[in-house]
């Protein structure tokens, strides 16, 4: 008689998922032991020797946590632009409110990462003209010293507030890597086209909307310690 086949059965991801990751770690642990002999050129393999690819994003973080409560060191790195991160998204605003002083501007970028402040915040900030001011003062003080000194200046300063700064170091070493990351690269674009604000600003938003990136935009570890690095590889490469 003819066999018949079980219906197609979906596999829920999740607990296979979760084989997968601590097959990974074991795999990864068993490499680094040393007492194992596992050599690259004859040094044993290190967890900065080792990256795992993944597809998208939320894996990497969910395989980090895994590596974290295996005791196994981890970065998360990608190919994407940092021109492309939350970071950038946010530091337009605060840069666009800088050059454009109005009112909601500065509502908006007052919404950004580097203020811990709610949309009921800004309510009563916008009612409360002193305090407003003092928010107007913060992003004149940032347009003068950007136009006077040049961007590295203004910014480095304004990120390194001291209440600000910790507002940030509180999301991890991931934001500031890449706050600085990009400060960098614009104050590098000054240093060729010339001190000008608008222009600057200009060049910025092009980055963000191009799709070319070239290797130094390319986001950088988290840290420089010994660890495994997870990357995000938005496209395959050859």
């Amino acid at each position: 008689g003819s066999r018949k086949f079980p219906e197609k059965q979906k596999i829920k991801l999740s607990p296979v998922k979760g084989i997968i990751f601590d097959d990974l770690c074991s795999r990864i642990l068993e490499l680094i032991d040393e007492n194992n002999g596992y050599t690259i050129d004859g040094t044993p393999v290190k967890p900065g020797d080792i990256t795992v690819l993944v597809i998208q994003h939320s894996d990497a973080s969910e395989i980090k946590s895994h590596f974290e409560k295996s005791g196994i060191p981890a970065v998360l790195t990608s190919d994407q632009s940092v021109f492309k991160s939350n970071e950038m998204k946010d530091l337009l605003v605060i840069m666009e409110a800088a050059v454009n002083l109005t009112p909601s501007r500065i509502k908006a970028a007052l919404l950004t990462m580097f203020f811990d402040l709610k949309p009921s915040d800004i309510i009563d900030i916008s009612a409360d003209t002193i305090l407003f001011e003092k928010y107007l003062d913060l992003f004149s003080t940032i347009y003068n010293d950007w136009e006077e000194h040049g961007f590295l200046s203004a910014f480095s300063k304004f990120i390194h507030y001291s209440e600000r700064y910790s507002i940030l170091a509180d999301k991890g070493e991931r934001t500031l890597t890449n706050l600085r990351h990009i400060i960098e690269l614009i104050h590098n674009r000054e240093s060729i086209s010339g001190r000008s604000v608008e222009p600057v600003l200009a060049w910025t938003k092009e980055k963000i909307a191009s799709d070319e990136k070239s290797e130094d935009e390319q986001l950088r570890l988290e840290s420089d310690e010994n660890a495994v690095s997870i990357m995000t590889v938005h496209k395959s490469k050859g």
